[in-house]
C-alpha cells in the first residue's frame, strides 16, 4: 500500500488547483509547539493557498483488509 500513497501524493502535487501549492509529508505545527506537545504530526498531503491564508490537510487511510469481509453478515 505504500506505493498507492506515494502515487496519490504525487498526483495531488501534479494536479494542484490554481492558486494552491501542494506538499507531501508536511509538518502541521511549528517546531516549538511540536517540542512542547512531544508530538510531530504530519499530513500525507498539505494544500496551502499561495497567500498562505488557507490550509487543507489530507490523511490517507488505506487498508490492506479485504473490503468484502468487513461488510458480510455471518
Amino acid at each position: 500500500m505504500p506505493n498507492l500513497t506515494k502515487y496519490l501524493q504525487q498526483e495531488f502535487i501534479n494536479h494542484s488547483p490554481e492558486g494552491w501549492i501542494c506538499h507531501k509529508e508536511k509538518h502541521l505545527l511549528s517546531s516549538k509547539l511540536e517540542n512542547k506537545l512531544g508530538y510531530k504530526p504530519q499530513a500525507d498531503i498539505l494544500m496551502e493557498s499561495i497567500d498562505k491564508s488557507k490550509r487543507l490537510w489530507i490523511e490517507f487511510e488505506i487498508s490492506r483488509a479485504d473490503p468484502v469481509a468487513n461488510h458480510t453478515n455471518n
